[in-house]
């Protein structure tokens, strides 16, 4: 009987231990996948983004060298705690501040390259508007509505820093279009053709001094624009 009770209270200590281990080990393996999740987190937003980027040709930067690091790093700590997974409670086996640094380095990394990227996509397929032009038009009163339109996506699309998805994608891609339209088709049954012939061009790239008749003359003094217009060599 004694025995027996030394053999219990032995079996039950060495549980307890376990136990105690166990809970010491369990905060330490919800620290780690904190960590990474946390890591993979941050990072996904701008993975998702550069996929779109790549739809369309737009990624053209190269961040091999950063991407297989972090993969590295994330391949052995697979592997070890395959292997025995108290490894990765060892400071010494993962090394936090190397993987955090890393994490940072390419988010930093992609973010910038991804703006510079959509940057790149504006220069090219954004309408060019002569700022100053619009302004002075938009004492028009046949034309606000349409300045107004121009005015509102623009403020849209420069809001966005860069999509974050092939949605938000098509969804730039849209306001780009109807900007464009809107450009393109300024109207009005009260204004010359060969004035709005001037106009369009003047808010868009700038107009040749060809489109500078007698016509489109007379109708900036008549409205009080012909001092706002400026003529300057390319």
């Amino acid at each position: 009987m004694i025995t027996d009770k030394c053999q219990e209270l032995i079996e039950l200590s060495q549980r307890k231990n376990a136990l105690t281990k166990y809970a010491k080990n369990l905060t330490g393996f919800q620290s780690r996948q904190e960590q990474i999740t946390k890591s993979v987190k941050e990072l996904k937003p701008l993975i998702v983004a550069l996929r779109a980027f790549r739809q369309r040709g737009l990624a053209t930067f190269d961040l091999t060298q950063k991407v297989d690091t972090f993969l590295g790093y994330i391949a052995t700590y697979e592997e070890k705690f395959r292997e025995d997974p108290e490894w990765i409670l060892d400071n010494k086996n993962f090394k936090g501040n190397i993987f955090a640094s890393s994490v940072v380095s390419l988010k930093t990394t992609l973010k910038q390259e991804l703006i510079q990227a959509w940057k790149n996509y504006l220069a090219e397929y954004l309408p060019s508007t002569n700022k100053e032009m619009l302004g002075i038009f938009n004492g028009i009163e046949a034309l606000k509505p349409a300045i107004q339109k121009i005015y509102s996506l623009d403020q849209k699309i420069q809001q966005v820093e860069f999509p974050n998805s092939s949605e938000e994608f098509e969804r730039v891609e849209n306001l780009i279009a109807q900007m464009r339209n809107v450009l393109e088709s300024l109207n009005s049954d009260n204004i010359p053709e060969e004035v709005l012939t001037f106009l369009k061009a003047a808010v868009n790239q700038g107009a040749t001094i060809n489109l500078l008749t007698p016509e489109v003359k007379e109708w900036l003094i008549e409205y009080r624009l012909a001092d706002s217009v400026r003529i300057r060599l390319i």
